[in-house]
């Protein structure tokens, strides 16, 4: 399997570090953003293949930044996370993973997505 850059971008520094301990453990390598600004600006100058980030957030939530992401010339997946019992309209619940979640639901939620056959990594080796 070849090397995937995930970034996450939570508001929040602990559940960061908390997703960072676990993926870095898996061999994935891993960025962070605090908020969907700095994450479009991490965007710009890193290839990512998956975004993981909270639905709200201040200032541009996690519906904003993957719109805005989307529109980048080699669009990562994204997976959202946020508190919510059902994932919200229009999000694919491939795509949605509800806190608290376990570190196996991270790593298996992650592990799927980037490595089902229709989602080719920009960053394999």
């Amino acid at each position: 399997m070849g090397k995937y850059t995930v970034l996450l971008v939570d508001d929040e520094e602990m559940v960061r570090h908390y997703m960072r301990r676990i993926l870095e453990a898996e061999g994935y390598s891993v960025l962070e953003a605090g908020n969907g600004h700095d994450a479009l600006s991490t965007l710009t100058t890193f290839a990512v293949d998956l975004v993981i980030t909270d639905l709200r957030m201040p200032t541009m939530d996690g519906h904003d930044l993957a719109a805005l992401s989307a529109q980048l010339p080699n669009p990562p997946q994204v997976l959202y996370a946020s508190a919510a019992d059902e994932p919200p309209r229009g999000v694919d619940s491939r795509h949605y993973l509800r806190k608290p979640f376990t570190q196996d639901d991270l790593r298996r939620t992650v592990q799927l997505l980037l490595t089902s056959s229709t989602f080719p990594s920009r960053t394999q080796e």
